[in-house]
């Protein structure tokens, strides 16, 4: 049996055999010449009789499909590499497998589009991750974006969700890492394990990635078709545009790499910082840092608010740009027992953004000197506009550290932190 699996670098062919053994060519750069259609052409061989993990590498070379010659001279040099492959008919097996490529290779026909029953958009991971597209998520450094982002991995590689009414298809996850080392990784990945209570977890694939992406994705982009993967974690944006995050060529480039995933069907969640002036001067609403041209390319744009507590982080996730309609926000809280961490939901809105919180302690403090105030007293004395104490009241009768007793807000000094 032959599968052919188109990639942006060339073709990746499977050949199964009856006795077991896979047989993989993996086709790169493939390009037109006048003596013919060449190829770096690298073969991989596993069969029964070597261990679970070990391959056969027969060739490693430039070949040229159109030419007998070549194709006759492959399967000889491939059949004299090691005595466990020798009986294979070579010959057979490479005139199919280039043909198959060359049949692969004709141009596409356009075709009539035909309409269909479910309009709505389809979801790797509901709201988050629409399925095939980029995704962006952005916050401050030290916000725990990494550590939601590899929840999110593991609840995808292991086909659970957060949400009873969407269900998660197991995906194979590759997590691209410019940020951390595979020790640290090992450590987060661990932890989070405590969270599914179900057993024979499966981890995500990891990378440990030095360069821009675009010098490792071919790497990628062979691991994608090797594995099957279906969703790739990018951490973080800045490393990975290896260059002025601020430049728009810089950032088209990048663009351009993570469309060459998302041409494969595979879903793409990119994590970001926002700038250290716009904290500086805007904590009220962030925006990614970097050219426009970066906020506009991702299909789905997640603001992620945090509230550090002792001993958990509060998540409020916020859609920005979002090209499949309106979707709810996502609050989520992490807790830390025992070594490990335990996620559960949350309402979004009650995450107190940094601004609020700077009011938050504002508030508490004139509380605790009074007898109690009104809204309209507690403006003046803190120079709040009442607009803004209302949903900060709220929040904070939550929290149970005020309460309101017929209009009058108190400082309740029997609360703990919630």
């Amino acid at each position: 049996m032959i599968t052919v699996n188109k990639t942006p670098l060339g073709f990746i062919v499977t050949y199964h055999l009856d006795d077991g053994a896979v047989i993989t060519f993996n086709f790169k750069n493939l390009h037109e010449e006048k003596d013919g259609l060449r190829s770096l052409l690298e073969v991989r061989v596993s069969t029964p009789v070597l261990p679970e993990d070990e391959e056969l590498v027969p060739y490693l070379g430039n070949v040229n499909l159109l030419a007998p010659q070549s194709r006759r001279n492959l399967a000889k040099y491939i059949q004299n590499t090691s005595k466990l492959i020798k009986d294979y008919n070579w010959t057979g097996i490479v005139e199919k497998v280039f043909q198959s490529v060359i049949e692969a290779m004709k141009p596409e026909e356009p075709v009539r589009i035909e309409p269909v029953e479910n309009v709505e958009p389809d979801y790797l991971f509901y709201p988050i991750l629409p399925k095939g597209h980029p995704t962006l998520i952005y916050a401050p450094g030290g916000s725990g974006k990494s550590f939601l982002a590899m929840y999110l991995s593991l609840l995808i590689e292991n086909g659970t969700s957060i949400d009873v009414n969407h269900d998660v298809e197991p995906t194979e996850t590759l997590y691209l890492d410019w940020e951390v080392d595979l020790n640290e990784a090992r450590r987060r990945f661990t932890m989070l394990a405590g969270n599914l209570d179900f057993g024979n977890i499966k981890f995500p694939l990891y990378k440990r990635c030095v360069f821009p992406l675009k010098k490792e994705l071919e790497s990628i982009l062979s691991a994608i078709a090797k594995y099957d993967v279906g969703f790739v974690v990018i951490d973080s944006a800045g490393h990975a545009v290896g260059g002025n995050i601020n430049e728009a060529s810089k950032v088209i480039e990048f663009a351009n790499c993570v469309r060459q995933i998302t041409s494969l069907g595979v879903t793409v969640l990119i994590i970001s910082h926002v700038s250290k002036e716009e904290r500086k001067h805007n904590d009220e609403e962030w925006t990614p840092i970097g050219s426009s041209y970066f906020e506009n390319f991702a299909r789905l744009n997640w603001e992620l608010r945090y509230e550090r507590h002792k001993d958990h982080i509060d998540f409020g996730l916020f859609p920005g740009k979002r090209n499949f309609g309106d979707v709810p926000p996502v609050g989520l809280r992490v807790s830390f027992e025992d070594g490990y961490a335990f996620f559960s939901k949350i309402d979004p809105h009650s995450v107190i953004t940094s601004t609020e919180k700077t009011q938050a302690e504002t508030v508490l403090a004139i509380l605790m000197r009074s007898n109690g105030m009104d809204v309209t007293t507690l403006s003046k004395a803190s120079g709040i506009t009442k607009e803004s104490l209302w949903p900060l009241l709220t929040k904070l009768k939550k929290k149970k550290l005020v309460i309101n007793e017929e209009g009058i807000w108190r400082y309740n000094f029997n609360a703990e932190e919630g």
